[in-house]
């Protein structure tokens, strides 16, 4: 999942801030109240700015299911009709 902007993290800090509620916000912003309880939260410790890195990208295709080794020998059989592209 990639991270909302520090843009709208600010915009959701300054509407609690100015006397909205979190459930507002959550709706307002289109975003779970967790979410704004963890805005609020990292506002206060001074750490609003997300993360840099949120790990690697996943693999597409082939090496997503487990490479070669996954078919055939897993299920048993060719393997032809295991991941057909619907």
């Amino acid at each position: 999942m990639k991270a909302y902007a520090l843009d709208l993290r600010e915009r959701v800090v300054k509407f609690l801030q100015g006397g909205g509620s979190k459930v507002e916000a959550a709706r307002r912003f289109d975003l779970g109240r967790r979410t704004v309880y963890r805005y609020l939260a990292a506002a206060k410790a001074g750490t609003l700015a997300p993360k840099t890195s949120w790990g690697r990208r996943p693999e597409s295709g082939f090496a997503l299911h487990g490479g070669p080794h996954f078919r055939g020998r897993r299920f048993g059989g060719s393997g032809s009709g295991l991941f057909r592209p619907g």
